[in-house]
């Protein structure tokens, strides 16, 4: 299930928990409401008892002798018997103690009783029949107790007196059970009012205690997958953290079918195209330097670099093809089932299956291809990689899925040094509807690249083998090296900063390079290579490529020059061991990230104190022990400071007398010129030593590197 359903699903599952809470809240009040209705009923049946005995009470000494109020009693009595019946079978009666059960149900058996001495009372009504029949003198419109008081005056009516005065009996009994049954109810109204109240207190606690756990319920859903979000986050960081740190064996294992899951398949896949990406660049620089150490075997690399290409791509097959003097390709070598990207004769195309590269090499290896007319062409004449998804859609492929070289995509890539462009790589893939993904064009991209410069770094040392012997051999090494030198020094906010290197021969052994890693952090690295000559050149360029590949902002300069050296050691002779310092300059953060590899310290001169400070982290030149650890050092970088770098052929310089330059003459130059700009400060510090050197012979290469803070912290 994707993330945005199970957030619809959670919110679903908290809305019903809710409504659930809801309902259940309203049906609890609705009972409480029951309470309130029990409550009018005992109170109704207090009511009712009070009337029925006032009644009662008038029949005797109020009502007339026509007994007409006995039909309002017998009605009272209904209603009363109604109550009672209502009470006990009411809704709310199970919530409620046993006893008190108990106490209505007597209550309700002792009315039943005294409602049956009211049916002998009411019998009396059949007495109207015979006061009909009295004198005239004997007023019937008068009270029970006048009329029995006239009877007994009047003899003639003797036999009516036991009548009545039975029936004031029967009467005056039944007003004594109902004041009895007057004060049971009073008794029972104010047990019933304690019952209502704790009914209520139970039911409002009840309430209470439901919605609080379904909150809690609700929290507890919230806080599960929250914390099961939070911990997949988590893992993510923590897995590129981990390849931010050059840890390329990281993998995410989330195991779900939503965006997490997708997104660990995703990081997986790039993690495994950049660890094959180092694999690939490691396999080419064996390759270089195998044909170096042995002999120049330049086949041998270029038949390396198709391989890889195709081993690091989902190419069917791939094709080198080297540009000819007059503006033409030749196809130089295959591998897999590569299809021409170019126009074909009928003669060329294959009778029954398709051919295979073996074949398909004999048939155009000696052709000549144009540059006009084809994508090889495009490419070479631009020197722009070509990326074609979907070849169909393109005039310059007018091929349909019928045809025998029919391609559905294709990845062009120009073998380019400079301006000057040495060949193509082309990629092909040919199932119908088969395409290469913008990851593997990226990834393609600087693998190609990476093979145009390990290609004319072997061109130039074959060249400078085989042409122009010895001389001319050190002076194309000093142009690879001239390249691999920054052209410029990069401008960073609140520093002022000057280098420059001086070979002893044409072939440096020293080494500087300065670049931008992000917007406010600046690497400068100074590096000497034991021994002189093409060796240290070639190890140079290892130690160039690698540092490309190793650094990175997030890293400090110990660990950079820890990852340089595992890469490095076991790829060069001891003899070619380097030394080296690396600083990271921060401008934000106002800090030096330094690292030293058995580099000369880097010197701090404070204007404003007039001291000099040395600084030299612990590390052993890089390509003696692969396990060797490097210190990293941060800097302030503060007001009024000057910083100085440089290589040991400055401090061992000798003059005729054979005294050794030393620190002190950086350090006498440095405090007499600091007011001046770095590119002075410099040029005064060589103006100096060479002053010193007079008359004698530079016995190694110098570098220098001056750096000044300008006014106020950077």
């Amino acid at each position: 299930m994707k993330l945005r359903g199970k957030l619809i699903l959670l919110e679903s599952v908290i809305s019903l928990i809710f409504f659930l809470a809801l309902v259940m809240s309203v049906n609890m009040l609705t009972r409480g409401l029951q309470f309130n209705d029990f409550q009018n009923e005992s109170l109704n049946l207090m009511t009712q008892t009070r009337k029925i005995q006032q009644d009662c009470e008038g029949l005797i000494y109020l009502s007339n002798i026509t007994l007409e109020e006995s039909d309002k009693i017998l009605s009272d009595i209904t209603d009363l018997s109604l109550v009672l019946t209502r009470m006990y079978s009411h809704k709310s009666m199970h919530y409620y103690p046993r006893i008190f059960n108990e106490n209505l149900l007597a209550l309700r058996n002792e009315w039943q009783s005294i409602e049956g001495e009211f049916n002998g009372v009411q019998s009396k009504k059949d007495y109207e029949d015979y006061l009909s029949n009295l004198p005239d003198d004997i007023n019937v419109q008068t009270n029970l107790f006048q009329f029995s008081q006239k009877l007994q005056q009047q003899s003639s009516v003797n036999e009516w007196e036991t009548m009545v005065i039975d029936l004031e009996d029967r009467i005056s009994s039944f007003i004594g059970d109902v004041i009895w049954l007057n004060r049971s109810v009073y008794n029972f109204q104010g047990e019933a009012a304690s019952a209502i109240e704790k009914a209520r207190f139970v039911r409002l606690k009840r309430i209470i205690i439901f919605n609080f756990f379904m909150v809690l319920l609700s929290v507890i859903i919230i806080f599960t997958y929250r914390s099961k979000l939070l911990n997949m986050i988590q893992f993510i960081i923590k897995a590129l953290d981990e390849v931010a740190s050059g840890d390329l064996s990281a993998r995410l294992r989330i195991y779900s079918k939503d965006e997490f899951g997708k997104l660990s398949r995703d990081f997986n896949t790039v993690v495994e195209i950049l660890w094959s990406k180092l694999e690939t660049v490691q396999n080419i620089l064996e390759d270089v330097g195998k044909s170096i150490s042995n002999e120049i075997n330049l086949e041998r690399v270029e038949k390396a670099i198709i391989y890889l290409a195709k081993k690091n791509s989902s190419a069917d097959g791939v094709a080198m093809y080297t540009v000819k003097v007059g503006d033409i390709l030749k196809l130089k070598h295959v591998i897999g089932e590569f299809r021409p990207p170019f126009q074909v004769g009928e003669d060329d195309l294959p009778q029954g299956n398709i051919k295979t590269s073996e074949n398909l090499i004999d048939s155009f290896k000696g052709a000549l291809i144009p540059l006009e007319g084809n994508s090889l062409g495009l490419t070479a004449k631009s020197g722009d990689a070509l990326f074609w998804k979907d070849a169909q859609k393109h005039t310059l492929n007018p091929r349909n899925s019928d045809h025998p070289y029919f391609f559905s995509s294709i990845i062009n890539l120009p073998l380019r040094v400079g301006n000057r462009v040495l060949g193509v790589l082309s990629l092909i893939k040919h199932g119908q509807n088969d395409s290469f993904s913008d990851l593997e064009f990226t990834n393609m991209l600087s693998f190609g690249e990476l093979a145009a410069i390990s290609i004319d770094n072997l061109l130039k040392y074959q060249e400078m083998l085989e042409v122009y012997e010895l001389n001319r051999e050190i002076d194309i090494a000093a142009d690879i090296q001239k390249d691999l030198l920054p052209q410029q020094i990069p401008h960073l906010n609140g520093v002022d900063l000057s280098m420059l290197s001086r070979t002893l021969r044409g072939i440096n052994g020293d080494f500087y390079d300065a670049y931008l890693l992000n917007n406010n952090k600046l690497l400068v690295v100074i590096c000497e290579v034991a021994g002189k000559g093409v060796p240290a050149a070639l190890v140079i360029i290892m130690l160039k490529t690698i540092l490309k590949l190793v650094a990175s902002p997030e890293k400090d300069a110990g660990r950079i020059i820890s990852e340089l050296n595992l890469n490095i050691t076991e790829k060069i002779k001891i003899e070619n061991i380097a030394s080296m310092s690396l600083m990271i300059i921060d401008n934000q953060k106002d800090v030096i990230s330094y690292g030293s590899a058995g580099h000369e310290p880097l010197l701090i001169y404070n204007i404003e104190k007039d001291q000099i400070e040395k600084v030299q982290p612990k590390g052993i030149p890089v390509g003696l022990d692969k396990n060797a650890i490097y210190e990293n050092k941060e800097i302030p970088l503060e007001k009024g400071q000057v910083y100085i770098q440089f290589t040991d052929g400055i401090p061992e310089a000798r003059d005729r007398n054979d005294n050794v330059y030393g620190f002190q003459g950086i350090e006498r130059v440095v405090k007499q010129h600091c007011q001046l700009n770095t590119e002075k400060i410099k040029t005064e510090i060589l103006e100096n030593l060479h002053y010193f050197q007079r008359d004698t012979k530079q016995w190694d290469d110098q570098t220098l590197f001056v750096m000044k803070t300008k006014g106020g912290t950077v």
